[in-house]
């Protein structure tokens, strides 16, 4: 992956245990992307 965007297809996809993701992505702030997941898939 390389974009937030392609993350975010993924996370559609399939499911992750670990994530690691750079906070300097062209199509979005990383940060933003650790906020969704945080939100979204953290129990």
């Amino acid at each position: 992956m390389g974009t937030c965007l392609a993350a975010y297809q993924q996370l559609a996809q399939r499911d992750f245990a670990i994530a690691i993701i750079d906070l300097g992505l062209p199509d979005q702030d990383g940060q933003v992307l650790v906020e969704y997941l945080r939100h979204n898939y953290l129990t």
